[in-house]
């Protein structure tokens, strides 16, 4: 379970035993200047990379430690858009990402260059 509040990414794992959520990673994840606001986010499909969107118009990627409660590195900036990211999305293999923005475009980007 993901959930985006202000800026702040959050990652929960459900407990099986006690349906409970346990807060597993927290980190800032927009930075615009002023009233950030992380607006989308995915968790790719094997559970490896976080890609999140925000008002700062940066699409970033983050990866995640094996066991999801840290990342590796810092993340990758994607750039291009003018106005707030609306949504993100990971291709399934993870070699691309898309971000839509209120600038009424897509954006592709290639994660293998």
């Amino acid at each position: 379970v993901q959930t985006c509040a202000l800026p702040i990414f959050v990652l929960y794992h459900i407990d099986n035993k006690s349906g409970k959520l346990q807060k597993v990673l927290e980190f800032i994840a927009d930075f615009a200047v002023q009233d950030a606001s992380l607006n989308q986010s995915v968790l790719s499909l094997d559970k490896s990379l976080i890609v999140t969107g925000g008002d700062d118009t940066i699409a970033r990627v983050y990866k995640l430690n094996r066991d999801m409660k840290s990342l590796e590195g810092k993340a990758i900036e994607l750039k291009g858009a003018t106005m707030p990211i609306t949504g993100v999305d990971i291709y399934q293999n993870n070699t691309q990402v898309v971000a839509t923005s209120k600038d009424a475009n897509a954006y592709v980007f290639n994660l293998q260059t």
